[in-house]
């Protein structure tokens, strides 16, 4: 398994040194395990997943503009001391369609990644107002 992380992050190292200004990207864990390497279970560590995004343009953190704590969840996870940044998997749907430029999928339960969008309020605001138009 070392190796094949080693391998990985060699890899994630170049292909950020040559992605573009235009280029968001989205590196996905495709599940959560538990402290003993075994998933599928219900608990927070089965059910969460790892989350990397990157882009060269821009900070993708809240720290441009103010955004309300509310709708910037943070997360302690079982063992851990510091809170992160957490997200639901089904916030990826409306962030992504959005950022493409194609419709939310009518009645998405889901929220956008307001960091995502971070540009200055107005780019959030209409982000917002968009995600919540779609739901009925």
């Amino acid at each position: 398994m070392k190796a094949k992380l080693e391998n990985m992050n060699t890899f994630l190292g170049q292909l950020v040194r040559i992605v573009d200004e235009d280029t968001l990207l989205i590196l996905l864990g495709g599940r959560g395990v538990d402290q003993t390497g075994n998933h599928g279970g219900g608990r927070v560590l089965e059910t969460s997943f790892a989350a990397w995004i990157y882009s060269r343009s821009a900070s993708l953190s809240s720290s441009s503009i103010s955004l309300l704590a509310e709708i910037l969840p943070e997360t302690t996870s079982p063992g851990e001391r510091l809170p992160h940044r957490s997200i639901q998997q089904l916030d990826l749907v409306t962030t992504i369609s959005l950022l493409l430029g194609l419709p939310i999928p009518f009645n998405n339960p889901s929220s956008i990644i307001p960091e995502l969008f971070d540009r200055g309020v107005s780019s959030v605001k209409e982000a917002l107002e968009l995600n919540a138009r779609q739901i009925k």
